[in-house]
């Protein structure tokens, strides 16, 4: 039971620019996401060694991407998700 709720507790967290790449793209819908702004990293074989570090304020900051409009975005999808739960 401890388990369950540390995993409903990370669920309920929203995404910040602090949040790392790989916490994002572990949910379906937060990868679309990612897909619609075109975030460059999802495909380069580069991040893949780093995406545990790379944090979306960062990426989003060196391709001069909305972080704003990105987390917003997020954010909607996961309370969506949330209460379908």
């Amino acid at each position: 039971m401890e388990k369950k709720n540390k995993k409903q507790f990370k669920n309920n967290k929203k995404y910040t620019e602090s949040s790392v790449l790989s916490e994002i793209i572990n949910d379906p819908k937060g990868r679309k996401v990612l897909e619609d702004y075109n975030i460059p990293c999802l495909s380069c074989p580069f991040a893949s060694l780093e995406i545990d570090k790379l944090r979306l304020g960062d990426i989003c900051k060196a391709y001069k991407l909305d972080l704003n409009g990105i987390l917003k975005k997020l954010n909607e999808e996961k309370d969506s998700k949330r209460k379908k739960e």
